[in-house]
């Protein structure tokens, strides 16, 4: 009998181990955030991936044992931690911000399959500009239909909000992102005569148009005080050696600097297409150098985050620690800059360190065809950086 109950038990907690796709939701303040979740065992071993659109973000641990699943995902030093209550998961996400820790009710079930028949277009398909009520920079949106579901994404000038979905039925639409960082929630309408106006969320108000409006240009938002003067940096490589771009390893190399974090989801975007730059262009002469700025300022909690961001991408390139998030520690770095405002922001020059282009922000993937334009811009910066200074 004993023996019975046993493998009943057994049986029991293994049927209840997540696999497969989860509909899960965390709270941002009074909102909910909804967003999918992956589980799969790989060579015995669980794994579990928030999604991106259809991009997993895979954990780097993932366990469930006595009806308890613990995730971590170390390049963002958040875990989450959970319990199967009645086929649910029910716990808190947590992770490490500049302000110190912060936790998230999370909860999830089992994905239902879509509604058949579901529309394929909506009223906000499309490309729009968002203007913030009472003034601000713009914003780029794009909207369509996938799946029976909203999805899109908002573009400012610090980067994109990543893959966005939702519900509309018509002419309102609710749609939310979560990405471990960034809990983002973005409402829509459109009136009778076609005005779209809207919330991010809950507190910044903005009207659309399809066009007559427009956004800043990337690459015009942060220069440097003088074109002509050699760009130059101050940072510590992971070993805490003083690096500047005046050391003899970048003499008349072409070099393309990032100013990131490895907090930053945009940074984790920008970061695959370096590497294509580094592998394509490094024997002709180019370097790739990213100066990390990380929340504590403490290089025994700051070093290891880095090395889990390099870990994930599997970077290639040089990566110094050149300070904290704190306002000026940019400008303490790179006293030459002018108006630094989003990271990342990328800064290339020729053989002789004289900046070609600075570009704020990164377009990633969920903003399609943006995403493609600017790395072909980018790419054509390099090559202009590496035929000049020679």
């Amino acid at each position: 009998m004993k023996y019975s109950l046993l493998l009943m038990t057994a049986g029991l907690a293994l049927a209840q181990t997540p696999r497969g796709t989860w509909d899960a939701m965390v709270m941002a303040e009074d909102r909910e955030i909804g967003f999918q979740m992956k589980f799969e065992t790989r060579a015995g071993k669980l794994q579990a991936a928030v999604m991106d659109g259809d991009r997993p973000i895979w954990s780097t641990s993932a366990v469930f044992t006595q009806g308890k699943l613990t995730v971590k995902w170390d390049f963002y030093a958040g875990s989450l931690v959970a319990a199967m209550q009645g086929g649910e998961l029910k716990g808190t996400y947590t992770r490490r911000t500049r302000r110190g820790p912060v936790s998230r009710a999370f909860s999830a079930r089992p994905a239902v399959a879509g509604k058949t028949g579901a529309a394929a277009k909506s009223a906000f398909d499309g490309d729009w500009v968002l203007t913030p009520d009472g003034g601000g920079a713009g914003m780029k949106a794009r909207f369509w239909m996938a799946g029976g579901k909203l999805t899109g994404t908002v573009l400012r000038i610090d980067g994109d909000f990543g893959t966005m979905a939702g519900e509309t039925d018509g002419n309102r639409a609710t749609l939310t992102h979560f990405d471990l960082v960034r809990a983002t929630q973005v409402t829509l309408a459109l009136d009778d005569a076609g005005k779209l106006t809207g919330t991010i969320d809950g507190k910044t108000k903005f009207t659309g148009l399809r066009e007559g409006a427009s956004m800043p240009d990337p690459s015009t938002v942060t220069r440097v005080r003088d074109a002509n003067e050699p760009f130059t940096f101050t940072a510590r490589d992971l070993a805490g050696k003083p690096v500047t771009l005046a050391d003899g390893r970048f003499k008349g190399e072409a070099v393309l600097i990032t100013i990131m974090g490895s907090w930053c989801p945009n940074c984790h975007d920008e970061s695959p297409f370096l590497t294509e730059l580094y592998k394509k262009y490094g024997p002709s002469g180019f370097e790739v150098v990213a100066l990390a700025f990380e929340y504590t300022g403490d290089a025994a909690v700051d070093v290891p985050q880095i090395q889990a961001f390099n870990r994930r991408h599997n970077v290639p390139y040089l990566t110094l620690l050149a300070g904290s998030t704190e306002d000026g520690q940019v400008q303490k770095a790179m006293p030459q800059l002018v108006n630094f405002s989003a990271f990342p922001t990328s800064i290339v020059v020729d053989r002789a360190h004289r900046v070609v282009a600075i570009h704020a922000g990164f377009a990633g993937p969920a903003t399609g065809s943006l995403h493609t334009e600017l790395k072909a811009k980018m790419t054509a910066e390099v090559e202009q950086a590496l035929a000049r200074g020679r």
